[in-house]
C-alpha cells in the first residue's frame, strides 16, 4: 500500500501492515524497510534473571513474530488525512493488538498503538510494552527534551533533571559489566535524530514517552543465562 505528496511517500506491507519505506525530501529514514512495529521484549537486567523473570515472561518474547494480521484497511478522512487500521491477532488465543496510522499531507505520521488481552489467561507481566524501529545509521545525532543526560527509569528518575540534551547515538550506550538494558529516558516531550544535513526524524510524544535510540539491536542485550556475555 503506498500513501505519497509532495515531499513524503510512505509504503506499507499488505501482510504484516508494518511500514516499509518512509521517503522524505527524497531521503530515506528506515534502515532495512524496518518501519515501528509492536515490542515486549527488552534486555534482561542482573535483577531480572535474579529473580527469573526471563523464563516467567518467556511468552512476550517473540510475540510480533507471532502475531496474524487479520484486518488491514485505510480510510480517507480527507483530502489531507489519511487513516490505515491494523488488528492483529495474539497466538494462544491471549487478545488482540490493534495499530493505527494517521498520515497528513505534510508527511505527519502519528501511530497510536493499543492491545486487548484474554483476562481469562494467566499471563505473565509485560518485560515491555511499547514499540521499536531501525532508521537511516546516518541520523545519529540526538536530541530530546526530557530526562537527562545520562540513562533514567521510572523508578529512578527524580534526580535527573527535564530538559533539552543533545548526544549522539553511540553516546547513548552504557557499559555495563554484563551488557544489558541501558540508554532509556522517561518524561520524553520530544526527540530528533539527524545528519550532519539537519535532515531526519522528529518524534513527538502525547503529551511524554520513554525513549532510547543508539546503535545496537535488542538482540545484542538479549541472552537465556547470565552467565553468557
Amino acid at each position: 500500500l503506498e500513501v505519497q505528496g509532495n515531499d513524503f511517500y510512505m509504503e506499507f506491507s499488505k501482510t504484516t501492515g508494518y511500514l516499509q519505506t518512509w521517503m522524505s525530501h527524497g531521503k530515506e529514514i528506515l534502515h532495512a524497510q524496518k518501519g515501528p512495529t509492536p515490542s515486549f521484549w527488552r534486555g534482561m537486567t542482573d535483577n531480572d534473571f535474579g529473580n527469573g523473570f526471563q523464563k516467567r515472561a518467556a511468552f512476550w518474547k517473540n510475540i510480533p513474530e507471532q502475531m496474524k494480521l487479520v484486518d488491514f484497511k485505510i480510510v480517507s478522512l480527507s483530502d489531507r488525512e489519511k487513516q490505515l487500521l491494523c488488528v492483529y491477532e495474539l497466538p494462544q488465543n491471549a487478545g488482540n493488538l490493534n495499530i493505527r496510522y494517521t498520515i497528513l499531507g505534510n508527511g505527519e505520521l502519528y501511530v497510536q498503538q493499543s492491545i486487548q488481552i484474554n483476562q481469562e489467561m494467566d499471563l505473565a507481566e509485560w518485560p515491555r510494552w511499547g514499540m521499536s524501529m531501525e532508521i537511516n545509521p546516518e541520523f545519529n545525532q540526538l536530541d530530546w527534551y526530557g530526562r537527562g543526560p545520562q540513562e533514567n527509569y521510572w523508578d529512578r528518575k527524580s534526580g535527573y533533571q527535564v530538559g533539552i540534551y543533545h548526544s549522539t547515538t553511540q553516546e547513548q550506550y552504557t557499559p555495563y559489566i554484563r551488557p544489558q538494558e541501558n540508554s532509556n529516558l522517561t518524561d520524553v516531550r520530544w526527540a530528533s535524530l539527524r545528519n550532519s544535513q539537519n535532515q531526519g526524524l522528529f518524534i513527538s510524544g502525547f503529551p511524554t514517552m520513554e525513549f532510547s535510540a543508539q546503535n545496537y539491536s535488542l538482540a545484542d542485550f538479549d541472552q537465556e543465562d547470565k552467565k553468557v556475555n
